[in-house]
Parts: C-alpha cells; structure tokens; sequence
C-alpha cells in the first residue's frame, strides 16, 4: 500500500511501524493517505482543536464514510490504519462510519487538463527523465526561484519518482541557496548523487500526472495553470521557474 504524509513524503510500500509513528507524530492541520489504490484508501486529517477527522472511500463515489471527529481518539485512528493495512473487517465494523457526500468536481477549473501527459526525453531540460529497472518513472531537474529585488531567489535539485500509471511517489529535493552563492562543484555532486540513487536506468519518454507539493516553504511540481478566460490556452507549468510548460495537444513537448 501507499502512504502520503502531507503530501510531502510518499512511500510506494508502507510497513506498519512507518504508518503508526506518521500518526503518531501528526501534527495539527496535516493529513495522511493510506491507499490501495485510487479508489480504496482510509484517511485522517488532524483539526487544530486535536480531534482527529477519520474517513475511508471504499470504491464507488457513493462509498465515503468517516467517524465523529469529537468521538475519535488517537487510539482509533491507530486501530483504523493498522487494520486496514492489515486488510481485515474490524476497519469496517469497530468504528461508527456515517455516509459522507462528496462534492462532484466533473466541472472544476481544471476541465481540459489530461489526467497524464508525456514528456518527450530531449538533451535540454528532459535530460534526465526516464524508467528505473523496477519500473518506477524519473524526472530530475533543477527548479529555482528567481531573485527578484531584495529577495535573493534560491536553487534547487529535485528528483521526482513516479510509479507506473505516472502517479507521484516520492519528491526528493535539495535546496542549494542563493545562486549568487552555490557552490558549483557541491551542487554538481548532489546533482549526480541523485542520479546515481536510481541505479540502473533507461533515459526515455515518460508520461506522468501532474502534481505539487511543498517544501521549503515553496511549491514545486507541474501544476496546471488557471485560465483567465474562455480563450486563455492551457499549460502545465513546472514550478517553481516556471521554465517548462506543456500545452495541448499534450504530445511531449513544451514551450520554455
């Protein structure tokens, strides 16, 4: 099973011990996925007040339930994910689930973006993407915020692992500082240290969904842009430095 801390640490595989300390150490305003698959996952969201909001989606659209956050204790939330990792019925039954609705999002203001897009192996800023021998697909790349004024910017390395269907797993970054300052020599070794990481690999096309997350107190991913209007294009903008988008007809290759 996977499990998302927060969307700022993804584990293709998730052992107990890992997912009991997650819990465990969640701190107020943050979450954790533990999913079988897109579609069968349970949940947990810790309010700022302590209560804990506890849910599971078992399928169809119609399938979300969750418990009373002021009846759910820390302990219930250890009980729920151990035994849905564990897969048994007491996940189902020990705990009181009421129906949740969710909100139909068919007509959000992302309408028009592809669920996954390729992206075209080049030697410019696709240098490094492609497949590991386990299967998993790769993108490493160097994102940064641009100096502006007083604010020096910053460099970053990061190694983005997706897993087959193009599905974000893990986000590996290093944050290097200003560029007026990085030091070449070190970020170039990071830089081949990541690739290195990987072991044996195939430099190829790779398709993927896009995603964001944060670190650093910053956004990184390939996040689809808001249209302005009707007739504003649609692209899929690798942030932060914003120097790759991607438009239709979603074949690979993008604008800088």
């Amino acid at each position: 099973m996977q499990l998302n801390i927060n969307d700022d640490r993804f584990l293709e595989t998730a052992e107990a011990e890992t997912v009991r300390l997650a819990i465990a150490n969640l701190a107020s305003g943050q979450f954790i996925v533990l999913s079988r698959d897109d579609d069968h996952y349970i949940q947990v969201f810790h309010h700022d007040d302590g209560t804990y909001q506890l849910e599971y989606h078992d399928g169809a659209a119609d399938s979300h339930f969750g418990t009373d956050p002021d009846d759910t204790t820390l302990d219930d939330v250890l009980g729920a994910f151990a035994a849905f990792l564990q897969q048994t019925d007491e996940w189902q039954t020990a705990w009181k689930w009421e129906k949740i609705e969710l909100e139909d999002n068919n007509d959000d203001e992302r309408e028009g973006y592809p669920e996954t897009f390729p992206i075209c192996h080049d030697d410019y800023h696709a240098k490094h993407i492609g497949w590991t021998a386990d299967g998993r697909q790769f993108f490493l790349t160097t994102p940064f915020v641009p100096a502006r004024g007083e604010d020096p910017g910053c460099e970053f390395i990061a190694l983005f692992l997706f897993d087959r269907t193009g599905k974000l797993i893990e986000a590996k970054i290093d944050e290097l500082g200003p560029r007026a300052i990085v030091h070449e020599d070190e970020a170039r070794r990071l830089y081949t240290a990541r690739l290195a990481s990987l072991g044996k690999i195939e430099f190829r096309d790779i398709e993927i969904a896009p995603f964001e997350v944060n670190r650093f107190g910053t956004t990184f991913g390939l996040i689809p842009r808001e249209p302005e209007d009707d007739e504003d294009e649609l692209y899929i903008e690798l942030h932060p430095g914003n120097y790759m988008a991607f438009h239709p007809p979603w074949d690979g290759d993008y604008d800088t």
